[in-house]
């Protein structure tokens, strides 16, 4: 809950800084929706930490199981990566190694694309549990393993998997370790200036020609030394986090409503079946450019969704759904039951994610779900003594 109040906090102090010519004011019923949501986040968080137990009864799983599930999903993986570079073409490095003009964008058979990031995210998460809760020092095939999820969004030129996979990552690691996130703050926030600047540096990189930091033009001219003086991923990451729920702001009075759920749940449908289902005028860009300012900024946080189908009151609605949904997979993670671990984790990223869009009703979130509470289920039978930890097998 937390890093809902945070992100939020920021965003609404980013926004008010109005350093980019496009910003609207932060007033009204956009600024409104943010107080309250915040408002509603501390409630759950004092709610949380005063008449909750602080640890709930361990539900530990069995770490065998659990390895031999990654062994084959691992596979899995390999296989379909091989399968969609075939299909596909390549993807990332290997259209830039080709010299192959493709739009970063443009994903060729974007289910199965889909499948291959979600399966990096919860191999990322297992691999990363395994590494913790093993008393092995040198698992070179973990370790290994692990390296590979780790330059995959890098090889496939993706931010956003980037940035997902390295909250996921905090996520577990937090839940698996006694460190204290106020007294690493100077890690923390040594991680997050390279996060900014290799951000940045994919960014200008998979632009157009390469042109390097394509949004200063956006910067107010009293801004525009400081800016220019800091690494693009500055400037990159301030539009990011600020042009989405401008276009809220922009649009949030004089949305009409469609009093209907499409606009919420469609990217709960597979790619290849939302023209059958939604027909070909209705796709996720076509509901969100309805609320945008600026064409070149085409998303609008996780509340358009919410503001499209029901106004003000959808968007209240909304964020209170996301913070109790939090809150219940919060609780079950302090089990230490690595599935609800899994379902956290991506849960912590959907709530950072939603200053820039809806990650709570994907395909990609609802997968790792399903897997955690498969992994939670499945794996539990028989309990982990530290004799058995020592034994765990090389991956």
């Amino acid at each position: 809950m937390a890093i809902y109040i945070i992100i939020w906090s920021i965003t609404a102090l980013l926004i008010s800084l109005g350093l980019t010519v496009n910003l609207e004011n932060f007033s009204g019923e956009g600024a409104l929706l943010v107080y309250i949501t915040i408002f509603t986040a501390t409630g759950f968080l004092f709610y949380e930490k005063h008449f909750l137990k602080k640890y709930p009864k361990e539900d530990r799983i069995d770490l065998f199981k659990l390895q031999r599930l990654a062994n084959n999903l691992f596979s899995i993986w390999i296989a379909l990566i091989i399968i969609y570079s075939y299909l596909a073409g390549g993807f990332g490095l290997l259209w830039l190694i080709k010299g192959i003009q493709v739009d970063y964008a443009d994903v060729q058979i974007p289910s199965l694309w889909g499948l291959n990031i979600t399966l990096c995210y919860i191999l990322g998460c297992i691999y990363l549990f395994l590494i913790i809760n093993s008393k092995i020092k040198y698992n070179i095939k973990l370790y290994v393993r692990m390296i590979l999820i780790l330059i995959f969004p890098i090889l496939i030129f993706s931010r956003n998997v980037m940035l997902q996979l390295f909250l996921q990552l905090i996520c577990v690691a937090v839940l698996n370790s006694n460190v204290k996130l106020f007294k690493s703050l100077t890690k923390i926030l040594l991680a997050i200036l390279i996060l900014i600047y290799i951000f940045g540096l994919v960014g200008d990189n998979r632009t157009v020609d390469g042109v390097p930091n394509p949004f200063s033009s956006y910067v107010i001219e009293d801004y525009k030394y400081m800016m220019s003086s800091l690494p693009s991923g500055f400037t990159w990451i301030y539009m990011y986090i600020t042009a989405n729920y401008n276009n809220v702001l922009y649009s949030i009075s004089s949305n009409v409503p469609t009093y209907e759920f499409y606009p919420i749940l469609m990217n709960l449908v597979p790619g290849a079946l939302k023209e059958i289902v939604f027909g070909e005028a209705i796709n996720t860009n076509s509901v969100v450019s309805s609320i945008v300012k600026d064409p070149n900024l085409t998303v609008a946080s996780f509340y358009a969704g919410p503001i499209i189908a029901f106004g003000l009151a959808g968007g209240i609605v909304g964020g209170l759904f996301i913070q109790i949904f939090s809150l219940f997979w919060y609780r079950l993670a302090l089990t230490k039951n690595f599935g609800y671990e899994l379902c956290y984790s991506a849960i912590f990223a959907c709530m950072f994610f939603s200053i820039f869009y809806d990650a709570f009703f994907t395909m990609g979130t609802l997968t790792q779900i399903i897997v955690g509470i498969f992994i939670a289920k499945k794996c539990r039978n028989k309990p982990v003594f530290l004799n058995q930890i020592d034994k765990v097998e090389a991956c």
